[in-house]
């Protein structure tokens, strides 16, 4: 039964992270400006990636991979840990 609990929570929290990260997108200012310095480097990055062979390539693919794997994770368990930690204080204080 708690298995059941947690997987909905779960689900609600991953739900509430994708419309924060939408808003976030669509809203701050400094998200907006590395998106666009990002999108100067894309193809500097794309052209040198390119040159490189194929083993080179897959190194590179697999390490940014990982990495966004890795952030990803990251930021989905700071997000949850953030919520239960805010349920945890709304118990402390009596309100729910």
């Amino acid at each position: 039964m708690l298995d059941n609990y947690s997987k909905h929570i779960n689900e609600l929290i991953l739900e509430i992270i994708d419309d924060k990260l939408k808003q976030s997108l669509s809203t701050n200012a400094e998200i907006k400006q590395q998106t666009l310095d990002r999108h100067m480097y894309d193809k500097a990055f794309s052209d040198l990636v390119d040159r490189m062979d194929e083993e080179d390539k897959a190194i590179i693919d697999d390490y940014l991979s990982l990495n966004n794997c890795i952030n990803s994770i990251l930021f989905c368990d700071i997000y949850k840990y953030g919520f239960y930690d805010c349920v945890d204080l709304l118990k402390d204080l009596k309100i729910i």
